[in-house]
């Protein structure tokens, strides 16, 4: 089949993980536009994104087997790029709740730490949450995130 594809295996792999990705981020980008606060923005987004990868098919399967293969690891430099374009995704979403700075803070934070949840999931997951994303959230992103947008802009 992909030798029908213009550009042959490796344009047609490139043009169905763009499509896989896009897909991802417009469903993640549901649950955010519903959020009646940030602490359900958070909850909601990453439960989501967590659910998203680990009932594709595909990228489930991946993710449990050969998790290097899906997510770049930590150390090289792949990673930064997943963060920088999942972070841009998620500023103007914190946006609504935070100025642009803090929002791409808070975005930088929740996405390393999503990262992380998507590589290593709690050892014991919880049957009500499974991706460990209630507690994450409640005790630490939302109140680094809440703390941001209650700070006095600076002035320099």
């Amino acid at each position: 089949m992909y030798r029908l594809f213009p550009g042959g295996k490796e344009s047609l792999l490139r043009q169905v993980a763009a499509e896989e990705v896009e897909r991802f981020f417009a469903s993640v980008a549901e649950r955010l536009e519903l959020a009646i606060d940030v602490e359900e923005l958070l909850v909601e987004g990453l439960t989501e994104a967590l659910r998203q990868l680990r009932d594709h098919p595909a990228l489930g399967s991946l993710l449990e087997r050969e998790p290097g293969r899906l997510l770049p690891q930590p150390a090289s430099g792949a990673i930064a790029h997943v963060v920088a374009i999942a972070g841009a995704f998620l500023t103007p979403h914190l946006g609504r709740w935070l100025e642009p700075a803090d929002a791409r803070q808070a975005s930088d934070w929740v996405v390393r730490m999503a990262l992380s949840f998507a590589i290593t999931p709690p050892a014991v997951p919880d049957p009500q949450d499974p991706f460990g994303v209630h507690a994450l959230v409640e005790d630490l992103l939302a109140p680094a995130v809440q703390r941001l947008a209650t700070r006095v802009p600076s002035t320099h």
